[in-house]
C-alpha cells in the first residue's frame, strides 16, 4: 500500500473537521485498512516428534514432572503438558527456559539425581535444533513492528520541532501504558475516544499558541526586593521595586505590594525558625526561607518570560561528615505548582549570583514560590508574623539559602511575529491570493507533520477545508487554523505509519526512505527527522550503510540524543519509579527530595557518559568512575566535588562505588520504606543485568516477617528471609534471587554504605546492631562476599549480560516485543559487541543496520 492509498480525512463541512467523533471514525478506518492482520507465515517443516516421544518426553517424566507436573508446579513452571510444536510461542519460551535452568544447575535440585551427560546432550541438542528450525522458518514472517501512535514524550518533541513551542502532553493526555519495560510499544499504545478528544483540544491549543495576531505585547519587568523600607520597634517593611500603570487588569504586584518580616537587630537577615539562630550583620536584608511565596500577579500575555533570582548559600564551617547530611542549599522555583527551574546554590554571601531561566507560561493569574531544602516558612501574603528569634549561636548550624531579589521579565520575543508563527505562515509571493497561499502553507505544514511529502489529494482536502471555513472567520489567520488543526489530529501525524508488505508476499519489505528516517529519529531522538534526514530520505540514500553510520554518529552528538538517555535508560533502570516508596525520613534523614533528583541524575549521567564517550558496556556492571554532583558526593562522603552539575569522578576502593549496582537510585528503588529488600534487588539484577525473568510468587508465598513480628524482632533481613524460604513453594526461586540481593546488603534502603544493620536511624546505629552479612551462594555452587565479588561473577556471565542489553535496546528501537524470529538478531548484536570492544555506540549502530530495523 502506497502513501497515496492511505484513507483520507474527508472535510465535508467546516464543522466536521472539528468533530471528535468524525476524527475518530476516520482514524478507525485508517487502522482497519492500513493495519490488516499480518500475512500468513510460509510453510514450516514438521517438528521432530519421533525424537520427542522416544527420548525427550521420558526424560521429562524421569527428572522433571514430579516437581513440575499436574499435582505440583514449583516456581509456576509446568512441564507434563509440554508439547513438541515450538511454533507456539509460549511453548518455545518454556523449552528455552527449561534448558537454561538445566544448564545453570537449577534443575534438577541438588537433592535429586542429576542428568547424565547423554541425557543432557540429547535434551539440549533436540531443543536447539527445534528452536533453530522454527526461527529459520519464521524469520521472514514474524516479528514485525506494528503501527503505533506517538507516546506523550514523542508528541511533545514532535510539536517542539514542528511548531517551535514547548508543549507538555502530560497535562493533556492519559498516561502511556508500558509493555516489555518501555512506553513506546505499539501493541500497548491503544487509542480511545478520550484520546481523540484530547488530541483535538491539544491541536487547537498548539495552533492558537503558534499563530499570533495584533501588535507585539509590551515587555514588562516585575521585581520583589528585600530592601528595608522602614524600621519600627518590631519589624521591617518591604515593597516592590517596580510597578507599572494600569493596563486594564491589575499589573504584577499591584494587588499586594508589601512584605512584612520580623527580625532582631539592625539589618539582620530574617530567620523564622529558632533552630536557625545564627545571626550576623550584613549590608542588606535578604529573604532566607523554605517557602518564599511571591505576590499574586497576572501574566497578561502568553509567551516566554525570564525569571531571575539573585541568591547565595551559606555553609556551616563544620566537617564533611556532619554537613554531608544536608548538602548545599537548593533553589527551587515553581509557579502555580509547575517547576520553572531548580539548582543547588554554590554562591557565597560575598559574591551572590543571579540565576536566570527562560520559561513559557499561559496568560494566567499565578503565584510564585521559591523553596529551599529546609523547613523554614516565609509567605508574602496572608501570613501571620513569625516569632522574634534569638541571636544565640546554635550548636549545629545548618546551611541556608538567602535571596536578595527575584524578578519576572517578559513576555520576551526575539522577533515579531515569533518564529512559531513564521514557521507556518512564512513570507510568500502568494500572500495576496489567499487560496494559493493557503495551499502553499498547508502543503509545507502537512509534509513536515506527516514526515514525508503530503500527496496532492491530501493537500486538496485541506485547502477545501480552508475555503469552507474562510467565510465564517474574520481573518486569513483564523481560517487557516481549521485545516492546520486537522493535520495535527490526522493519523499521518499521530501515528508512525509504515506500509505492510503485499498480502501475497509474507517476506518483510525494506522501509522506504521516509519510513527509515522516522524510525531512526524516533529511536535516537524520540522526535521527528530533521531536514538533513528528510533530504537523505528524498534522495533514497539511507540504504547506504556508510551514510547510515554517519547519520547515527551525527545524531548521537546532537543534544536531542538526550532523549535516548532519558527514555531508554530511565525506563531500563526503572528511574521513573524512583521515590514511589521513599525511605522513611525518620530512619533515613539523609534522604530527601533533592537528593532523590541527584540519584536519578547520577544514573542517567552515567549512561550518557558511556554513550557519548563510547565506553564499554561492561562499565554498567563495574566501573572505576562515577558521575557525581556535590549533593550526591556529600551523601557518598566523597570529597572534592563542588557544584550542581554532574561530572566524572575517579573512584577509590574505599568509596564502595562503581557500576549500576552501587548507585543510590537502584539501591533505593529496590528497597522498602524501612529496610533493604534482597528479594527486590535480586530480581532487579536478574531482569535488568542477566535478562532473566523470575516466576511470579505463588499465591501461598506469604510475606517476609516484619521487624516487630514476635520472636524475630531482632532478626536481620537475612534471618527473616530464611524464615520466609522455609515455605516449600518459595524455596526454589529464592535460592536464585536472594544471594544476588545479599551481596548488596552493605547499602541501606537509601543507598548509603554501612557496616551494621541499624536498628535505629542511619545516623545513630546501636553498638549492638549486627554487622552486615553480604555473603551469597548461587545454585551452581559459586559463592561470593559483597558486591565486588558479585560483580566479577556477573562479568563472567558475558553472553547473558550482552544478550540482556541487546534485547532491551532492540525492543526500544523497534517499539515491539521480541519473538524467536529475533533471536538470531540478538546473537548478531552480541557478537558485534564482542568483536568491537563492547562499545555502546557500536551496539546502537549495529541495531539500525539489522534486517529487523530496516524492514517492515
Amino acid at each position: 500500500m502506497r502513501f497515496g492509498h492511505i484513507p483520507r480525512l474527508t472535510f465535508a463541512t467546516a464543522s466536521a473537521v472539528a468533530s471528535p467523533a468524525f476524527l475518530l471514525v476516520s482514524l478507525a478506518l485508517y487502522m482497519t485498512v492500513v493495519c490488516p492482520a499480518f500475512a500468513t507465515a510460509r510453510e514450516v517443516p514438521d517438528a521432530d516428534v519421533a525424537t520427542f516421544e522416544h527420548t525427550i518426553r521420558p526424560l521429562l517424566q524421569k527428572h522433571c514432572v514430579s516437581c513440575h507436573g499436574a499435582d505440583k508446579q514449583e516456581a509456576d513452571f509446568r512441564l507434563d503438558q509440554l508439547g513438541a510444536d515450538m511454533l507456539q510461542e509460549k511453548t518455545a519460551e518454556v523449552w528455552h527456559e527449561l534448558v537454561n535452568r538445566v544448564n545453570g544447575g537449577e534443575m534438577p535440585p541438588k537433592e535429586k539425581p542429576a542428568l547424565v551427560a547423554a541425557e543432557l546432550n540429547a535434551l539440549t541438542e533436540w531443543v536447539f535444533a527445534e528452536l533453530k528450525r522454527v526461527t529459520n522458518a519464521t524469520q521472514g514472517s514474524g516479528g514485525r513492528t506494528v503501527i503505533r501512535r506517538l507516546n506523550r514524550q514523542e508528541y511533545n518533541n514532535t510539536i517542539r520541532d514542528l511548531v517551535g513551542i514547548p508543549f507538555d502532553a502530560g497535562e493533556e493526555f492519559p498516561a502511556d501504558p508500558a509493555a516489555y519495560g518501555f512506553d513506546n510499544i505499539g501493541s500497548a499504545l491503544s487509542i480511545s475516544p478520550l484520546h481523540m478528544e484530547k488530541y483535538l483540544r491539544a491541536a487547537r491549543k498548539v495552533i492558537d499558541r503558534a499563530i499570533v495576531t495584533g501588535e507585539q505585547p509590551k515587555r514588562e519587568r516585575w521585581r520583589i526586593q528585600a530592601e528595608r523600607r522602614s524600621k519600627e520597634s518590631r519589624g521591617y517593611y518591604f515593597e516592590n521595586d517596580e510597578k507599572y500603570g494600569n493596563t486594564g487588569v491589575l499589573p504584577p504586584g499591584a494587588d499586594r505590594g508589601r512584605l512584612i518580616a520580623w527580625a532582631l537587630g539592625g539589618g539582620a537577615d530574617f530567620f523564622p525558625d529558632q533552630s536557625f539562630q545564627h545571626l550576623h550583620p550584613v549590608e542588606k536584608t535578604r529573604f532566607r526561607t523554605h517557602v518564599l511565596q511571591g505576590n499574586k500577579f497576572t501574566y497578561l500575555h502568553a509567551g516566554e518570560y525570564i525569571l531571575r533570582v539573585r541568591a547565595y548559600g551559606h555553609y556551616p564551617d563544620r566537617p564533611l561528615s556532619e554537613t554531608s547530611v544536608f548538602g548545599p542549599p537548593r533553589l527551587n522555583v515553581t509557579s502555580n505548582g509547575e517547576r520553572i527551574f531548580a539548582c543547588d546554590v554554590a554562591a557565597t554571601a560575598d559574591a551572590p549570583v543571579v540565576y536566570e531561566k527562560r520559561f513559557y507560561t499561559e496568560a494566567v493569574h499565578t503565584n510564585l514560590y521559591i523553596r529551599n531544602r529546609y523547613d523554614l516558612c516565609l509567605n508574602l501574603i496572608n501570613q501571620s508574623l513569625p516569632e522574634p528569634m534569638s541571636s544565640r549561636e546554635p550548636k549545629y548550624p545548618l546551611p541556608y539559602l538567602a535571596v536578595d531579589w527575584y524578578e519576572i521579565d517578559g513576555p520576551v520575543y526575539d522577533q515579531w511575529p515569533p518564529s512559531s508563527h513564521t514557521r507556518i505562515l512564512f513570507p510568500s509571493d502568494n500572500q495576496k491570493n489567499e487560496v494559493a497561499y493557503a495551499r502553499e502553507v498547508l502543503q509545507a505544514f502537512a509534509s513536515r507533520a506527516f514526515r514525508r511529502p503530503a500527496t496532492p489529494d491530501e493537500v486538496d482536502r485541506l485547502v477545501t477545508a480552508f475555503e469552507q471555513t474562510r467565510p465564517h472567520k474574520a481573518s486569513f489567520e483564523e481560517a487557516i487554523k481549521t485545516p492546520l488543526t486537522a493535520v495535527l489530529c490526522s493519523p499521518g501525524f499521530l501515528f508512525l505509519a509504515e506500509d505492510l508488505p503485499a498480502e501475497e508476499d509474507a517476506a518483510p519489505r525494506p522501509l522506504n526512505g521516509y519510513e527509515m528516517a522516522s524510525r531512526l529519529s524516533y529511536y535516537l531522538w524520540s522526535a521527528p527527522p530533521d531536514d538533513e534526514l528528510l533530504q537523505l530520505a528524498a534522495d533514497d540514500r539511507l540504504r547506504d550503510q556508510g551514510v547510515l553510520e554517519a547519520q547515527v554518529r551525527r545524531m548521537l552528538l546532537d543534544p536531542k540524543s538526550q532523549a535516548l538517555v532519558d527514555n531508554f535508560a530511565g525506563q531500563w533502570l526503572g528511574l521513573r519509579k524512583l521515590g514511589e516508596v521513599p525511605p522513611d525520613e525518620k530512619l533515613f534523614p539523609r534522604y530527601g527530595e533533592h537528593l532523590e533528583e541527584s540519584m536519578a541524575g547520577e544514573a542517567t549521567s552515567f549512561f550518557a557518559e558511556i554513550l557519548h564517550h563510547d565506553l564499554s558496556v561492561m562499565n554498567f556492571v563495574a566501573s572505576d568512575f562515577a558521575m557525581l554532583n556535590e549533593r550526591l558526593a556529600r551523601f557518598y562522603e566523597i570529597e572534592g566535588v563542588v557544584g550542581d552539575h554532574f561530572r566524572r569522578v575517579a573512584l577509590q576502593p574505599e568509596d564502595h562505588r562503581g557500576g549500576l549496582l552501587t548507585q543510590a537510585a537502584m539501591l533505593s528503588l529496590t528497597s522498602n520504606g524501612t529496610r533493604t529488600s534482597p528479594v527486590k534487588r535480586g530480581v532487579w539484577i536478574l531482569e535488568n543485568i542477566l535478562g532473566e525473568r523470575p516466576a511470579p510468587p505463588p499465591p501461598d508465598a506469604g510475606e517476609i516477617p516484619p521487624p516487630k513480628t514476635p520472636g524475630v524482632n531482632q532478626a536481620t533481613v537475612r534471618e527473616r528471609l530464611a524464615i520466609h524460604r522455609s515455605t516449600p513453594s518459595c524455596a526454589a526461586c529464592h535460592a536464585k534471587i536472594d544471594p544476588l540481593g545479599f551481596a548488596l546488603e552493605h547499602y541501606d534502603a537509601s543507598g548509603l554504605f554501612r557496616e551494621q544493620e541499624a536498628s535505629r536511624t542511619q545516623l545513630n546505629p546501636h553498638v549492638k546492631d549486627p554487622l552486615v552479612d553480604a555473603r551469597g551462594e548461587l545454585p551452581d555452587g559459586r559463592s561470593f562476599n559483597g558486591v565486588v565479588e558479585l560483580q566479577q561473577i556477573l562479568l563472567a556471565e558475558e553472553e547473558k549480560l550482552l544478550d540482556c542489553l541487546s534485547e532491551k535496546m532492540l525492543v526500544y528501537a523497534l517499539g515491539r516485543g521480541l519473538d524467536y524470529a529475533d533471536r538470531a538478531t540478538v546473537q548478531e548484536l552480541r557478537e558485534s559487541l564482542q568483536q568491537n570492544d563492547y562499545h555502546l555506540r557500536g551496539l546502537i549502530t549495529k541495531i539500525v543496520q539489522t534486517q529487523a530495523f530496516q524492514t517492515k
